[in-house]
């Protein structure tokens, strides 16, 4: 099977968020440290530069703006707990050159992200607690679309009538024209 670059991309970003996150819960729950000890053998993390986080860029059909998650990290502790700028947090939009950033849809938490547009630009569906929601394009009728099981990565179909994801379980389609 041939896989366009747009594909392959999608498919090695979910292959490194999962590795990620895989090292992580295998690092911490073995109770490796490793930021290594101070003079008096104590673990100490070093003063840690907070990242802003701008990841999961999805282009609208027509190629005129791109809608994106961005969050601000604010604050991480020695035991990986973190905070973020809820302020801040959530989708945004910008030109695709860079320009006109601005705020779409606060979600005030880190468990969101993958945002993609209906075929139409009418709707976007993006994941927020691992459940997946859409909303309009004006910011109106926010609607969760899952209950079950935790889910990621929507995508519509190219004629806008069903949605794919990943389910805890398997594959799964929301049937039904927008979900």
């Amino acid at each position: 099977m041939i896989l366009c670059d747009f594909e392959r991309v999608k498919i090695m970003k979910r292959l490194f968020i999962t590795i990620g996150v895989f090292a992580i819960l295998v690092l911490t729950g073995c109770g490796c440290n490793p930021f290594g000890t101070d003079d008096d053998g104590h673990a100490e993390p070093p003063t840690p530069a907070y990242p802003v986080i701008d990841d999961s860029p999805c282009w609208s059909p027509d190629g005129s703006t791109i809608v994106f998650y961005h969050s601000h990290i604010t604050r991480i502790d020695s035991c990986g707990s973190y905070n973020v700028d809820k302020d801040s947090t959530g989708l945004w939009f910008i030109n695709p050159d860079g320009t006109n950033k601005r705020m779409f849809l606060n979600l005030r938490e880190w468990s969101a992200g993958g945002p993609d547009w209906s075929p139409d630009m009418k709707l976007i569906i993006f994941v927020k607690g691992a459940r997946i929601w859409k909303i309009k394009i004006n910011g109106d009728s926010l609607t969760q679309l899952t209950f079950n099981r935790r889910t990621f990565f929507p995508d519509w179909s190219p004629d806008g009538k069903e949605i794919a994801y990943d389910q805890s379980i398997s594959l799964k389609h929301i049937l039904g024209e927008y979900g």
